[in-house]
């Protein structure tokens, strides 16, 4: 890796680590675009490239997480009770995401949660939250950690960004949501990792992957993302309520930008005047293109 990419790696660890932090998530939502913007410039196969920006953010985000559930275990901030009986749905969900993620492709389950996501980031900038009058049941819980375990997997994210919402309207406040969903995190991470690891197909003697983990920029993404992951929960147990409510809105609406935006087909058609600019993304550069009677002709 040349020095820019380095720079750009440690500055994306950094952001990530400290959102973890702040926020209870595994901070996956910052390291999958960039991550697959960086490694469709390199020599994957195709059929693999999602799988290892996906390894590869559940990785780091094991090692992230590590530091902030301690940091939010200090603060007294992680409800175990609720914890216990939300993590084994979790285990079992990410197992499972990650069997259909080495079978399929994911964009379309991208884009319904993207849209998902945008509302509840929404309903968290501008609506006060309801709280329910009992804790929900053991089984309803296990179900949420299920269909969460199965989204981090096939995503490439700590599922934080899910867990948040199910532990406020589980009577949570917002302090104690964001602790459980860090401890939640390190679990669903740790088992997806794992998993990946398992499946993936055996790697050249030459290559820097271990499994569909990207070694280097594993290395560089964890290193910044522990530097920084311990300030994020210091502000996280200072900011107050309403402002870490409407931080974790605005995540989540960048979060669904990010999905959409990643979901969209590889050759992006955006009109502009009469013609069309094409994103090679094999050279990075854009291309007009002309159309003729619905043919697709290299511009001039």
């Amino acid at each position: 890796m040349d020095w820019q990419i380095i720079l750009l790696l440690l500055v994306i660890g950094a952001l990530s680590g400290f959102l973890a932090g702040l926020l209870g998530i595994g901070g996956g939502f910052i390291l999958v675009p960039p991550l697959f913007y960086l490694f469709r410039q390199q020599e994957i196969p195709p059929d693999q490239l999602m799988h290892i920006v996906i390894a590869t953010s559940l990785a780091v985000t094991a090692m992230t997480t590590l530091g902030s559930t301690y940091g939010h275990y200090r603060e007294n901030a992680v409800n175990f009770i609720v914890l216990r009986n939300y993590v084994g749905g979790l285990f079992f969900g990410c197992i499972s995401g990650a069997f259909i993620a080495n079978l399929l492709p994911s964009v379309v389950l991208r884009m319904i949660f993207g849209c998902i996501l945008f509302l509840i980031g929404l309903y968290f900038l501008f609506f006060n939250l309801p709280t329910v009058k009992c804790s929900l049941p053991l089984p309803l819980l296990n179900l949420f950690g299920f269909i969460i375990g199965n989204l981090s997997s096939l995503l490439g994210v700590g599922g934080g960004i899910f867990t948040v919402p199910v532990l406020i309207w589980n009577k949570l406040s917002m302090h104690k949501a964001v602790g459980t969903s860090s401890a939640a995190t390190l679990v669903s991470v740790w088992v997806g990792s794992l998993t990946y690891l398992i499946l993936a197909p055996p790697s050249p003697s030459n290559s820097a992957l271990f499994g569909y983990i990207d070694l280097p920029a594993f290395a560089t993404l964890s290193i910044a993302a522990l530097l920084t992951v311990r300030f994020g929960v210091k502000a996280a147990h200072r900011a107050p309520v309403i402002l870490l409510r409407r931080v974790f809105g605005i995540a989540l609406l960048l979060i669904s930008s990010m999905m959409l935006l990643t979901g969209r087909k590889k050759a992006n058609l955006v009109p502009a005047t009469g013609t069309f600019l094409f994103l090679d993304s094999s050279r990075g550069s854009f291309f007009d293109l002309k159309i003729d009677l619905g043919i697709v002709k290299p511009g001039g």
